[in-house]
């Protein structure tokens, strides 16, 4: 089902097959968009709801949005190997509210940028109870460099794949995450990122932010089939046909997913994260009800 949310001004799709959870960490919904529900759920199920929700549930939610966390979160500058022996660097982000074994979530940056392009995200995640790796894809950042021309990781399959996999194994391990409730989150190329981990079934869940198809089946060496519980978001007017390649990617994965299209604008990445107030609430109720 496809409904125009006028008073944000998005195009809200979204599918959740299975028996969703509830009572997980509460997280601001967003007012006029559409949910339908796939599959067998009973009512109660998925735990995705239509129409307008604007209320918070639980303990967590959104940090900045209402309440006040017991303690400041922990930023802990890490680093940890990738197989082709190569060092990433980043830093992981922790609160008393995400203690060892809980849900983790790895957000992947875009290209030229580095882990600081999230600014307080990885603080607001751990207060809702995520334990959080953001790091340096190679040639970005502190990280080691990325041997050839830095253009040719965007398609480089041997690359920043590579990447996402020692960041899962340290998020998993040193990171105290649960190795069974990992999103992904990615802008840009971090999207594309993203969903090619989905292609692999590499975490629980991902959310990728203005994802393309070409490079999406680049990077993961393999046709973008067989994705599952995928938040897709992109800007209408977004210049590299990322509206259009997130339809695409949509159609192609299976329940539970979300896709939204925010109408008139053409804010790419991380600017659609960071200007757009309901993509942020967007994302915390997708992980909210995935993990």
């Amino acid at each position: 089902m496809r409904a125009l949310g006028l008073a944000l001004g998005i195009w809200s799709v979204a599918a959740c097959g299975g028996s969703g959870s509830s009572g997980s960490p509460g997280a601001t919904g967003a007012a006029g968009s559409s949910m339908a529900q796939g599959g067998s759920g009973g009512s109660g199920g998925s735990g995705a709801q239509g129409g307008s929700s604007a209320g918070t549930g639980g303990g967590g939610g959104l940090a900045g949005q209402g309440g006040a966390s017991a303690s400041a979160p922990v930023r802990t500058d890490v680093e940890f190997p990738t197989t082709d022996s190569l060092t990433l660097r980043g830093h992981l982000t922790t609160a008393p509210e995400a203690p060892t074994g809980s849900p983790g979530v790895l957000l992947l940056h875009q290209f030229q940028s580095d882990d600081e392009q999230w600014a307080m995200l990885p603080e607001d995640l751990a207060v809702a109870g995520y334990r959080t790796l953001a790091f340096n894809l190679r040639g970005h950042g502190d990280s080691d460099p990325y041997s050839g021309a830095l253009s040719n990781l965007l398609n480089d399959p041997d690359g920043a794949p590579s990447d996402v996999d020692a960041a899962l194994r340290y998020l998993a391990a040193d990171g105290g995450a649960d190795a069974s409730r990992i999103a992904i989150v990615g802008t840009s190329i971090g999207a594309n990122l993203a969903v090619a981990s989905s292609i692999g079934a590499k975490a629980k869940t991902y959310v990728a932010f203005s994802a393309r198809l070409p490079p999406t089946e680049a990077l993961a060496g393999a046709p973008a089939v067989g994705m599952q519980s995928v938040f897709y978001l992109a800007a209408e007017l977004d210049s590299g046909n990322q509206a259009a390649d997130a339809q695409t990617l949509f159609d192609a994965t299976s329940d539970p997913r979300r896709i939204e299209i925010f109408a008139g604008i053409s804010d790419h990445g991380i600017a659609l994260l960071s200007k757009q107030s309901t993509a942020r609430a967007l994302v915390f109720d997708w992980l909210d009800q995935a993990l």
